[in-house]
């Protein structure tokens, strides 16, 4: 930036002078007001980036490593300085220091991040970004941004028109092979920076274009932090990591936004380290603690790109490429489809520890919800309900239902309402489940319930003893802080 002898300096001689001064700084003020300064330095580096005059090619600067975000920091540095020297060479607007430095800004966002939604992700309690646009004219619509917080709902203040939004969601997915358009006006898919994406365009979208950002932020990656969040307590903490150790097949189950994606993170990083784990998502979110582990995400090709003959990857897909890749356990984010019938099928066939989530009302409608999914694969068709039923509920041992509760200060809090136990049965079209731990006067308390002979001898076998499993549910140890591999 320029130093201060390079500086505009107008001495106060005498009212004449005081006031050709103000008038001189009225003029900068709004020359700083109305002329698009930021626009013009966006274009300016968007000149001087062309691989002819930066020499870095189109692929650099997508991939976009340390050394490249440092070359394109020194043009854009440059850019601002050259403006800056124009206008105190009385060329166009002087601009100030803190000025050149908010545009430097803008424009690393603008090539590197999310433009002026940038700033968004860097809140800590912003969970959602959402985006819709609005009719001005009839060829003219604008653009509301909102958050989705732990404090509520808040309408954003942030300029950027319909076409700034597509861009930028054009350019966060692009390294995917994915683009919004005309041809495919609905895109889910995944940011740089892990947050995931869904963007609809006209003409499915009325009047021009609206995104869903739901900001990737694993922010309970521990038991400890779901302990101390208030999400779990230790009883139930100790109890879930005795059956994660025993390998026992687990629902995380609750609506949208009630947490399940984190509950799961910090579940599956409860695993002994010995396992090679197989992790299935649609976007990539999840980050274990096994040294040996593969993660795996669909894939969903424009319609373009079908035409030469490949096709999408669904969950069903990967699910079944897992079973041919010797995993001691399966995590499953966000089952959605038939796949649920893949992982049932893999749970009764020796695959144990299986984790998933899935959206359901409450606990006892989660077996429901499985059942819904897994009648969506044609093979089972023709298994009668009463079956199905009985094959989903000998599948599972343990379900996780959580909940995102307004607080008296109308904040929000994600927690676990009830750890239920499948035994196995059905008994006249009725799942035989209990409650292990339930939501009782504001805390998550044991219910008394001692788990089933068939959980309790997956307990006995992994080594744990009657006194152990006491221990566990009565919040007398807690257990999760003895490291992965170790039963006590």
């Amino acid at each position: 930036m320029t130093s201060d002898n390079n500086r505009l300096s107008i001495g106060v001689i005498d009212d004449t002078a005081s006031s050709l001064s103000d008038s001189i700084r009225e003029r900068q003020e709004n020359a700083l007001n109305s002329i698009d300064l930021k626009l013009t330095a966006r274009q300016t580096l968007r000149e001087r980036l062309k691989p002819e005059k930066s020499g870095i090619s189109l692929r650099e600067l997508d991939e976009a490593s340390a050394e490249i975000r440092q070359k394109v920091e020194r043009i854009a540095r440059a850019v601002v300085s050259d403006m800056q020297r124009r206008g105190y060479a009385g060329q166009g607007a002087v601009i100030p220091d803190d000025k050149a430095l908010e545009i430097l800004r803008y424009l690393m966002d603008w090539q590197f991040g999310a433009g002026p939604l940038e700033f968004l992700f860097h809140e800590q309690d912003v969970e959602d970004i959402v985006i819709n646009s609005s009719a001005v004219t009839p060829t003219q619509s604008r653009v509301e941004v909102w958050t989705y917080r732990q404090s509520g709902k808040r309408r954003e203040s942030v300029e950027i028109s319909p076409e700034e939004v597509q861009e930028i969601i054009n350019r966060n997915a692009s390294y995917q092979g994915r683009a919004l358009n005309t041809t495919a006006p609905i895109m889910n898919a995944q940011m740089r920076n892990g947050s995931r994406i869904n963007a609809i365009l006209n003409p499915v979208c009325d009047p021009q274009i609206s995104a869903t950002i739901r900001i990737h932020r694993l922010v309970a990656r521990s038991f400890d932090d779901l302990v101390r969040f208030g999400t779990l307590t230790p009883a139930a903490a100790s109890w879930l990591w005795m059956c994660v150790q025993a390998g026992l097949a687990i629902v995380v189950a609750g609506g949208t936004s009630s947490g399940k994606t984190n509950f799961l993170n910090a579940l599956a990083r409860l695993m002994p380290s010995h396992l090679r784990v197989v992790c299935i998502e649609d976007t990539r979110e999840l980050d274990l603690a096994v040294p040996d582990k593969v993660y795996m995400v669909t894939v969903q090709r424009q319609p373009a790109e079908t035409s030469d003959g490949s096709r999408n990857v669904t969950q069903r897909h990967l699910v079944a490429n897992a079973l041919r890749m010797r995993p001691d356990r399966i995590v499953l984010g966000e089952v959605r489809d038939a796949a649920a019938w893949d992982a049932v099928k893999a749970c009764n066939t020796g695959h144990q520890g299986t984790l998933l989530t899935v959206h359901a009302e409450d606990a006892e409608s989660v077996v429901t919800r499985l059942m819904q999914l897994c009648g969506e694969a044609a093979e089972t068709a023709n298994i009668p309900e009463k079956t199905l039923k009985d094959i989903v509920v000998a599948a599972f041992q343990q379900v996780v239902f959580l909940e995102r509760r307004r607080q008296p200060d109308g904040s929000f809090q994600r927690t676990v309402t009830e750890l239920v136990e499948l035994n196995g049965f059905v008994s006249d079209g009725v799942i035989n489940q209990k409650p292990i731990f339930r939501l009782q006067n504001g805390r998550l308390e044991w219910t008394k319930n001692w788990p089933h002979e068939r959980t309790k001898r997956r307990l006995i076998d992994a080594g744990f003893t009657d006194k152990d499993i006491q221990d566990a549910l009565a919040g007398r140890r807690e257990m999760w802080h003895v490291e992965a591999g170790e039963k006590r």
